[in-house]
Protein backbone atom coordinates (compact mmCIF):
# COMPACT_ATOMS: atom_id res chain seq x y z
CA UNK A 1 0.00 0.00 0.00
CA UNK A 2 1.01 3.41 -0.99
CA UNK A 3 1.80 6.15 1.80
CA UNK A 4 -0.43 8.97 1.65
CA UNK A 5 0.98 12.49 0.14
CA UNK A 6 1.61 14.17 3.43
CA UNK A 7 4.44 12.24 3.95
CA UNK A 8 6.07 14.02 1.34
CA UNK A 9 6.72 17.06 2.55
CA UNK A 10 10.09 18.82 2.23
CA UNK A 11 11.67 18.42 5.66
CA UNK A 12 12.10 21.17 7.99
CA UNK A 13 12.01 21.57 12.07
CA UNK A 14 9.21 23.95 11.58
CA UNK A 15 6.84 20.67 11.01
CA UNK A 16 8.54 17.99 12.91
CA UNK A 17 6.75 16.65 15.32
CA UNK A 18 9.89 16.59 17.92
CA UNK A 19 10.67 19.94 18.00
CA UNK A 20 9.40 22.12 20.54
CA UNK A 21 9.37 25.83 20.52
CA UNK A 22 12.11 27.44 22.36
CA UNK A 23 11.06 29.92 25.21
CA UNK A 24 12.56 32.73 22.95
CA UNK A 25 9.98 31.82 20.42
CA UNK A 26 11.83 32.31 17.43
CA UNK A 27 14.25 28.74 17.45
CA UNK A 28 13.15 25.02 18.21
CA UNK A 29 14.66 23.12 20.87
CA UNK A 30 15.03 18.88 19.18
CA UNK A 31 16.20 16.45 21.33
CA UNK A 32 18.80 15.05 18.16
CA UNK A 33 19.69 18.45 17.12
CA UNK A 34 19.79 20.69 20.04
CA UNK A 35 18.72 24.52 19.53
CA UNK A 36 17.87 24.89 15.67
CA UNK A 37 16.04 27.46 13.15
CA UNK A 38 13.01 26.42 11.51
CA UNK A 39 14.69 25.78 7.86
CA UNK A 40 16.97 22.91 9.45
CA UNK A 41 16.19 18.99 9.35
CA UNK A 42 17.39 15.69 10.17
CA UNK A 43 17.13 12.01 9.42
CA UNK A 44 14.56 11.53 12.46
CA UNK A 45 12.15 13.93 10.91
CA UNK A 46 8.71 13.15 11.83
CA UNK A 47 5.92 15.59 9.32
CA UNK A 48 2.83 16.80 11.64
CA UNK A 49 0.51 17.84 9.68
CA UNK A 50 -1.15 19.96 12.78
CA UNK A 51 2.14 22.42 12.76
CA UNK A 52 1.44 23.48 9.43
CA UNK A 53 -0.77 26.72 9.12
CA UNK A 54 -3.16 27.17 6.50
CA UNK A 55 -3.10 29.59 4.11
CA UNK A 56 -5.65 32.56 4.59
CA UNK A 57 -8.11 32.84 2.29
CA UNK A 58 -8.12 36.04 -0.45
CA UNK A 59 -10.42 38.68 -0.29
CA UNK A 60 -12.92 38.54 -2.16
CA UNK A 61 -14.44 42.19 -3.65
CA UNK A 62 -17.56 43.45 -2.84
CA UNK A 63 -19.95 43.74 -5.90
CA UNK A 64 -23.27 45.37 -6.11
CA UNK A 65 -26.35 44.19 -8.50
CA UNK A 66 -24.95 46.87 -11.03
CA UNK A 67 -21.84 44.64 -11.86
CA UNK A 68 -24.34 42.27 -13.08
CA UNK A 69 -26.35 43.61 -14.86
CA UNK A 70 -26.04 43.31 -18.97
Amino acid sequence: MKKPLLNKQTPSCLYCRLAKLAPDGKSLLCPKRGITNGAMSCRSFKYDPLRRLPVEEPVLPKFDFEDFRI
